[in-house]
């Protein structure tokens, strides 16, 4: 059996800058073949009942605005049991990411302001 491995979306590299200026790991699985997705991207969140952070992790493909999952990644989809999605985007990567896409385009946008991580 082969393994076709894919290569980045155009759109990738600015959706893994915005990741990261948000505080998020981000690990590229793109070489991974077999149907796995382009990213895992890690972020600690706040607890809404709490003020603890817990710890997540997602992966996510990412596609062009008219991209579309071949069938071995479709197969990764719907057999992967964990959280998987698609981002076409970076609004789209950061409510994947876990948030509110304004909430972290607004840090990081203090950050820009301040001096800090762009």
């Amino acid at each position: 059996m082969s393994i076709k491995y894919g290569k980045p979306d155009s759109n990738q590299p600015g959706i893994v800058h915005a990741l990261t200026d948000a505080y998020a790991s981000v690990l590229y699985l793109t070489a991974v073949g077999g149907g796995a997705p382009d990213l895992l991207v890690g972020r600690s969140m706040p607890c809404p009942y709490c003020t603890k952070l817990f710890k997540q992790n997602k992966l996510i493909e990412v596609k062009t605005a008219v991209g579309k999952l071949r069938p071995e990644q479709q197969i990764f989809h719907q057999s992967w049991n964990g959280q998987i999605a698609v981002a076409r985007n970076i609004n789209e990567a950061l409510a994947i990411a876990g948030g509110e896409a304004e909430r972290l385009q607004a840090i990081r946008g203090e950050q820009r302001q301040q001096g800090g991580a762009a």
